[in-house]
Order: structure tokens, then C-alpha cells, then sequence
């Protein structure tokens, strides 16, 4: 189950401490992975679980950059919803629990990328100079599930708006104007 499925949990939080519990556990396992790759959503089984990561043959052929581990990545198309559920779900947990013992140093590396990825992709294309500018791409195409994100896997051109741009919306399609 994702950090999307726990959060429909939060109003048993406070009366349930072993789920509590398990949705700390969430909040922590997924803290460790924004923290080192923000730019991706769905991530391999911890280490400690004991399970050995499966192949993701839809990833088969797709370039991501920034570079993936898929020993510790699933898949890493970049939604901005990914990074908005991870705080979602930070806050009901909180919310229902008044326990900030989550709130380490780990969570707060993780909420220091969701910070960096949003300025990132809230900035225009182009530079001052016309310079491309790009921190993140995803090429899709080949055996993907979805189709290769336009423009060598960097989206459509954007001027600054104070938006924030995503390649993928929540339903997985192509953003053709990809800012929230």
C-alpha cells in the first residue's frame, strides 16, 4: 500500500496506536527515499523488509536524469502529487496523533528536497541568456507505460509564472501544460 492508501487512515490514527504506528513507519520509510530521490514516486522494498526489489519491465529502455538506483527506485516518473502525499500524509498523521517524533532528521533532509524540487520546477526553461535549463527529465518511449515526455524528456517550454511544473499528472498522462 502507497502513502496515498494510508492517508484514508487518519481518522483512526488517534484510536488505533498500531496503525499509528505502521503509518509512522510509512512516513519514515518514504522520508528515507524523497530524501535521496525526489523526483521519483514509487520505490523498491526497503532493505530490512527482507524482500529482494522486483524488475520493473516498464522502466526497460527509459532514461532518467537525475540518475536512478532501480535496486531502490520502482519507477521515477515525476508527479508533483508524489512529493504533496508525502506531506499529506506527514501532516494527518500529526494531525491525528500530536506525535512529531517522525519529524527527524531524515524527514527533514526529505522536506528540504520537496522544497528544492518545487523551486526547480517552478523556474522558466531559459535562462536570462537563452541557456536551457533542465533538473529533471524522463524519456518514457520503448516499453514504457507512458509515452515519451516531449522535448528529450524535458516537457514543454515554460516561462517563469510561479507555478510549479510536473511531466506527469496524477493519472500518469503527459501534462501538455505541465504547471500547478
Amino acid at each position: 500500500m502507497s502513502r496515498r492508501g494510508f492517508a484514508h487512515y487518519h481518522s483512526l490514527l488517534g484510536v488505533d496506536p498500531e496503525l499509528a504506528t505502521l503509518v509512522k513507519a510509512v512516513i519514515n520509510n518514504e522520508a528515507r527515499y524523497v530524501a535521496e530521490y525526489p523526483y521519483c514516486g514509487a520505490f523498491q522494498p526497503p532493505p530490512e523488509s527482507g524482500l529482494a526489489p522486483s524488475h520493473n519491465d516498464w522502466a526497460d529502455g527509459v532514461t532518467v536524469n537525475p540518475p536512478v538506483n532501480n535496486q531502490t527506485v520502482f519507477e521515477c516518473k515525476y508527479e508533483i502529487d508524489s512529493l504533496c502525499g508525502f506531506l499529506k500524509l506527514s501532516r494527518s498523521y500529526y494531525q491525528a496523533t500530536n506525535d512529531a517524533s517522525f519529524i527527524n532528521d531524515n524527514w527533514r533532509a526529505a522536506i528540504t528536497q520537496v522544497f528544492r524540487v518545487i523551486n526547480e520546477q517552478s523556474q522558466p526553461t531559459f535562462d536570462a541568456n537563452f541557456n536551457f535549463i533542465s533538473y529533471y527529465n524522463w524519456t518514457g518511449g520503448g516499453g514504457a507505460l507512458s509515452p515519451q515526455v516531449n522535448n528529450d524528456g524535458n516537457g514543454e517550454p515554460k516561462a517563469y509564472t510561479g507555478l510549479v511544473g510536473t511531466h506527469h499528472r496524477p493519472s500518469d498522462d503527459l501534462s501538455t501544460f505541465g504547471e500547478f
